[in-house]
């Protein structure tokens, strides 16, 4: 059975620092963050509690970051049962679950699933792999019934603005550049940042809003 309590989903896009719902985020019973989550400094904006983190993160990853109250954490949500093998992460009082390349996942999503000729999952009429934004909001919706997200464009704002991030422009080094940038040039070349692959991100989203499944702070 799907629980009701109130659930916030928060995704980094930079321009969720325009709105000081730092307040009303953290009022939700349940607060889901993404990744390299960053709250110091931010608390106004986009808060601090934080319940659920689902990540990509592995040995792999730069800086070693994991949440503030991450020993008290509800859940982990990881990317897939690879990254949480090499993950390292120290324990915490909750469990771990794996959101992607799952018998769950295709029960539940196959639907949004493209296979190729080496079973490779790819979104639909894609041959990129779901983003862990994505992959966050589609498996909340597994175990809860009233969710909302907030700070989440899937890249849109790399056309006007360098940051992928909220956070990385007062992470950037003595030249102006942050360790992440090169993934992102990556990402821009192999597709994975487009505008096609954010557009047809945007209406999952939109189909999701319209039936129910999500709403939208903005």
């Amino acid at each position: 059975m799907k629980s009701n309590k109130s659930v916030i989903i928060i995704g980094n896009c930079p321009s969720i620092l325009l709105r000081e719902n730092g307040e009303k985020i953290d009022s939700y019973d349940i607060v889901i963050r993404i990744n390299h989550c960053v709250t110091d400094g931010y608390e106004k904006f986009i808060g601090k509690k934080i319940n659920i983190w689902a990540t990509t993160k592995t040995n792999l990853s730069k800086g070693n970051f994991v949440p503030k109250d991450y020993h008290n954490l509800l859940h982990v949500w990881h990317r897939t049962g690879r990254t949480k093998n090499i993950s390292r992460l120290p324990k915490t009082l909750g469990s771990d679950y794996i959101m992607y390349k799952t018998d769950d996942f295709k029960k539940s999503f196959g639907h949004l699933i493209k296979n190729d000729a080496k079973n490779k999952w790819y979104l639909k009429d894609t041959n990129q792999e779901f983003c862990t934004g994505l992959l966050t909001i589609l498996t909340s919706t597994l175990f809860y019934e009233d969710i909302t997200i907030t700070g989440f464009n899937f890249y849109e704002e790399q056309e006007g603005n360098r940051f992928s991030e909220y956070y990385q422009k007062d992470q950037l080094d003595k030249n102006g550049k942050h360790y992440e940038d090169k993934h992102i040039e990556e990402d821009k070349k192999s597709g994975f940042i487009s505008s096609d692959m954010r557009n047809k991100k945007k209406k999952i989203i939109e189909d999701m809003e319209s039936q129910g499944l999500i709403k939208i702070l903005r």
